[in-house]
């Protein structure tokens, strides 16, 4: 008959049903027809494959239907401080972000749900975290790329984690990931070798007024990378500073004989006064030793 409308939903999917743009209730799969000959009657149609929800309604499903949505659906709230990782068939799929409402078809595709703690550093969960570095590795699109940030700390290094600017903590070697919504996530890699660095080169006056060129090698390593970076700005530049200062007033309270009888008194001295001042802010001052002392004439 002319009036009567026929609408088929699938095994695999799942129906809406709207009359004069209301919406009447789900359908399950199954033939339809209804006598409709004004056309007022419509119905929405949704492929379980795809188990992800998007619809105008779905905050009206959720107050006026709880039964049924209950029933249909796999339902996700997140709080000011959590995300939502959402599994499918097992595996890490996609995420709702924080204070967001979510529904999931059942069905066809497994989805569960692991609301996560994103409050303090916002650590990933591991599995997450390998599904983000496969989808990397195979250069193909992933959820979570916009969502985490990953990073590597090398072997013999420290990583530093900032989040708003902050200073948190202290990161071993390996990879780390931290959720990164509404928020700036950084990790700065700091070398945990030993290193030299060399000192010197300018004019200094002796106690008796005589010009000398001196070079001066030292060692050094971050035993304390956190400790470090929470009291000094820029460590090696102050490192460097401290060092050239020793050495000036080192050299300014010996005469020059006594300089080019004994350089390792300077050695000694100079070591002795910077390794006091570093050891309290995390810097291990391993060696310092003058390299070249020479007179300069003019």
């Amino acid at each position: 008959m002319l009036y009567i409308r026929e609408f088929v939903v699938r095994k695999h999917e799942r129906g809406l049903l709207f009359k004069n743009g209301d919406f009447v209730r789900f359908l399950a799969p199954a033939v339809y027809r209804f006598f409709d000959p004004g056309k007022r009657i419509e119905v929405e149609r949704f492929d379980l494959s795809q188990p992800r929800f998007e619809h105008r309604l779905l905050d009206y499903f959720v107050r006026w239907y709880p039964e049924a949505v209950e029933d249909l659906f796999l339902r996700v709230e997140t709080g000011a401080d959590e995300i939502g990782v959402i599994y499918r068939n097992g595996h890490p799929w996609t995420y709702v972000a924080p204070e967001q409402r979510a529904l999931f078809w059942k069905g066809v595709v497994h989805v569960r749900a692991e609301i996560v703690d994103a409050s303090g550093d916002g650590e990933v969960p591991p599995r997450v975290v390998q599904s983000l570095l496969r989808d990397l590795q195979a250069r193909r699109a992933s959820p979570f790329r916009d969502a985490v940030y990953v990073r590597e700390v090398p072997e013999s290094h420290a990583g530093l984690l900032y989040i708003e600017g902050r200073l948190v903590r202290e990161l071993a070697p390996g990879i780390h990931a931290f959720w990164q919504i509404g928020r700036r996530v950084a990790i700065e890699i700091l070398d945990a070798r030993v290193k030299a660095l060399a000192v010197g080169g300018e004019e200094i006056l002796t106690k008796d007024k005589a010009s000398l060129r001196v070079h001066l090698n030292a060692s050094y390593r971050f035993a304390d990378a956190l400790l470090t970076m929470r009291t000094v700005r820029d460590p090696v530049d102050f490192l460097y500073r401290e060092i050239r200062q020793g050495l000036r007033n080192a050299v300014a309270q010996r005469s020059l004989d006594a300089l080019l009888e004994d350089k390792s008194a300077l050695d000694k001295d100079v070591f002795e006064n910077v390794q006091r001042k570093f050891a309290p802010l995390g810097i291990d001052i391993r060696d310092i030793g003058v390299d070249e002392l020479a007179k300069i004439t003019l």
